[in-house]
């Protein structure tokens, strides 16, 4: 928490711009359509706002029966990434509603795919989540702890092709395998929604990132040649996971400078020199 801190005292950021090029990021500190993300769906009783870097949907489920009641989705295009050598998305999230709103899509899904037929769908409901690699490829599912938010994480290495995916929540590796073909690539897109079948669920989305996969140990988050202010702020994040008991790979092997599975001040040192030659 100490190098958040001075993040936004020392630097003074105090609001988020998402990154161009290599990174794309939405940490809510702003609403998503500010961030760059564009309102696709909404129908119901839908109330949304943004508190202390978190975005909530409040779905009460105040309507007839089902087929689908209040529901929010939002989406942003991912054709910059086409054709890159790797490429990840992480985002975390609590929702309220349990696992039998699930099979219908609901409390919380993020799914990216495009026209050629690439599906990555993740639902996640309060104690179970639900991955899905598209046709002919596996499902899972799994139990989660209740009343905490949840970090999934897809990485896509497409070289050599058609590439494999695989799924972490939780910092943990829990589905890999081949994958349809490279991802992203024509009509590549990412979306997320709220959605209720017959539980009301209040949705809170902490950050959604997807980009180039950094170089393990580099400093530099946002794979721009340079390590700078921009990952300084991811850097203060690796630092208070590691400090909470989360191992550095997958998320913030970027950040681990000594290689010795953490984040802590010895990387810090390294990460500081680094900071002072890309200036």
């Amino acid at each position: 928490m100490y190098l958040r801190l001075t993040t936004a005292i020392v630097f003074g950021v105090a609001s988020w711009v998402p990154a161009l090029g290599e990174v794309t990021t939405s940490e809510f500190f702003s609403d998503p359509i500010s961030e760059g993300w564009e309102l696709v769906a909404e129908q119901g009783d839908v109330s949304t706002w943004v508190a202390v870097g978190v975005f909530y949907q409040d779905l009460p489920n105040n309507c007839p029966p089902p087929p689908v009641c209040d529901s929010q989705a939002l989406s942003r295009s991912m054709q910059a990434f086409n054709g890159r050598a790797s490429w990840f998305y992480e985002y975390s999230v609590s929702a309220t509603a349990d696992h039998n709103e699930i099979s219908n899509g609901a409390p919380t899904v993020v799914a990216t795919g495009n026209a050629m037929g690439n599906l990555y769908h993740a639902t996640l409901a309060s104690d179970r989540v639900k991955l899905s690699g598209g046709p002919n490829l596996p499902i899972l599912f799994l139990d989660v702890d209740e009343g905490v938010p949840h970090t999934i994480r897809l990485e896509l290495f497409n070289d050599p092709p058609p590439g494999t995916f695989h799924w972490y929540v939780d910092s943990v590796l829990v589905l890999e395998g081949l994958a349809k073909s490279p991802f992203p690539d024509f009509d590549s897109r990412i979306t997320w929604q709220g959605r209720t079948w017959m539980q009301p669920t209040l949705n809170a989305w902490y950050y959604i990132r997807a980009g180039d996969i950094p170089v393990d140990g580099s400093g530099d988050f946002d794979s721009d040649g340079r390590v700078a202010l921009f990952d300084y702020f991811y850097f203060s994040e690796c630092v208070d996971r590691s400090a909470s008991g989360e191992p550095a790979f997958p998320s913030c092997a970027w950040a681990d400078m000594d290689a010795d599975g953490d984040v802590d001040f010895h990387d810090f040192g390294h990460f500081q020199r680094m900071f002072t030659r890309s200036e």
